[in-house]
């Protein structure tokens, strides 16, 4: 890690975020869907200037350990990961 700097800030915050698709089904189950689940999250956190520093898919949830610009809050943060459809 490090101190990141912005135009107006020097910053160092790391957010760990968990998430788990509805009732825990094991969406995904194979090792196909979490590898095309984990480059979607990391394309779509490169796009917006996220830092992940640590991601694990697993069967039944996401662990991620992300950094990003203090202009963002955190639920927008995690809005944007989860609502972005791939084409």
């Amino acid at each position: 890690m490090g101190l990141k700097r912005a135009s107006h800030a020097v910053y160092d915050a790391a957010y760990h975020l968990v998430w788990c698709p509805k009732y825990r089904k094991k969406i995904f189950d194979s090792e196909e869907v979490r590898e095309r689940a984990g480059q979607l999250i990391r394309d779509i956190c490169e796009e917006y200037g996220f830092e992940i520093e640590e991601m694990e898919v697993g069967e039944d949830h996401v662990h991620m350990l992300v950094s990003f610009p203090p202009k963002h809050s955190i639920g927008e943060v995690v809005r944007i990961i989860k609502s972005i459809r791939p084409q």
